[in-house]
């Protein structure tokens, strides 16, 4: 009977969730995670529990717990060098870094909805392939071969976004590109690199794994989607290297924000909890809830007139506007009503070689009941504000 009642006592701190912090304002700027309020204060004092000490046997056993957790969801296969690091940026930085060891040629291909994590190590010049909005903001595949034959002698990495910035969605490039003859030629000398930051979580719940390749790396932000902010993933393929701790030390000297300090694994422990108590199925539901919430959205402003950039596959709602001053105008009005959303501008030159401009708001759904209780009320400000905006 006690057992019972301590049980369901469990279950009920787990139902009261954190309310993220954005001084008074509904951040829809992107994704943020869900997290019960019981485990951040449960695992307070790993606050000052170092997320890179060695030495530390639950530190170490907590990471691969994570690293295989993510290796699962994504269908990768991590290595040695696998670790957990607190921003999807910097996992970005560090998998670049990680490929100057083995890679010798100079060039990096992306397309331009990439996160600029990809390109700010300067290691590798940029080859960046213009996405096509009339195939869904894909790359087209023409182009892209002829870019891998006009430099096939200087191709050191191959970045794919899972799920962009703007649009939360899938290149899905690099199948094509893994089966290119001329690519065939170069894939064991060619870091692959994914970047599933936002993606994951929707890889998770359509059973989308990443396609196999020779040597590469595969990230995740975890917190964008369950937790708290502070902990991604980096996935690498491979073996140990030699210069890896050398590496490693280089690379925590260079940030401002590591220096004097070590990285907390509150965080991790916090993820680690939130996968255990609620299972891939039920995390899967919190998405799907999400996903219906962003096409009801859609829906109902699409009679204002109000239309998306692009069909929605993910809980990101890409609005479209006409110019940068309606841009300007949606987000600093919404922001006086109390939302945060984000400004999408994305310029580029399409498969018949015409430049374009495309302008709008990005909307994001977390999986935050406070903020889903808003949303009924911030879809009303939005309709009203587009109608004083095109008027």
């Amino acid at each position: 009977m006690l057992d019972k009642l301590l049980c369901g006592f469990k279950e009920k701190l787990f139902e009261l969730e954190l309310r993220p912090s954005t001084e008074g304002y509904l951040d829809l700027f992107t994704f943020q995670g869900f997290c019960p309020v019981v485990l951040p204060i449960q695992h307070l004092p790993k606050v000052y529990s170092s997320l890179v000490n060695a030495d530390l046997e639950r530190t170490v056993l907590l990471q691969q717990e994570l690293i295989f957790k993510f290796g699962s969801i994504l269908g990768f296969d991590p290595g040695p060098e696998s670790q957990i690091l607190h921003y999807g940026s910097e996992a970005n930085i560090q998998a670049i870094r990680f490929a100057t060891r083995s890679i010798k040629r100079k060039k990096i291909i992306v397309s331009n909805l990439a996160h600029k994590s990809l390109l700010s190590t300067g290691l590798f010049e940029p080859i960046i392939i213009d996405v096509d909005p009339g195939n869904n903001f894909q790359i087209n595949q023409d182009k892209l071969e002829q870019v891998i034959e006009e430099n096939i002698d200087d191709i050191g990495i191959v970045a794919a976004t899972y799920g962009t910035t703007f649009f939360g969605t899938n290149e899905l490039f690099l199948n094509k590109l893994l089966d290119l003859p001329s690519f065939q030629e170069i894939k064991d000398e060619t870091w692959v690199h994914v970047d599933a930051a936002y993606g994951w979580i929707s890889m998770l719940y359509d059973s989308i794994e990443v396609p196999e390749f020779t040597i590469g790396s595969v990230i995740a932000d975890c917190y964008k989607f369950i937790g708290l902010p502070g902990c991604s993933a980096l996935l690498v393929k491979g073996e140990v290297r030699e210069d890896s701790n050398e590496l490693m030390e280089s690379y925590f000297n260079t940030y401002q924000s590591t220096r004097g300090t070590f990285r907390t694994s509150w965080q991790a422990y916090i993820l680690r909890d939130i996968f255990k108590h609620y299972g891939i199925g039920k995390i899967r539901e919190r998405y799907k809830q999400c996903l219906e919430k962003a096409k009801e959205i859609v829906d109902e402003l699409s009679d204002a007139g109000l239309e998306t950039i692009i069909p929605i596959t993910t809980p990101i709602i890409p609005f479209k506007l006409n110019s940068k001053q309606e841009v300007h105008y949606m987000v600093n009005e919404l922001r006086k009503q109390g939302y945060i959303v984000a400004p999408i501008h994305l310029s580029g030159t399409d498969s018949s070689k015409h430049k374009y401009n495309v302008y709008g708001i990005r909307v994001v759904i977390s999986p935050i009941k406070h903020q889903h209780k808003q949303l009924d009320k911030f879809v009303g400000i939005l309709r009203s504000s587009y109608n004083v905006c095109r008027a």
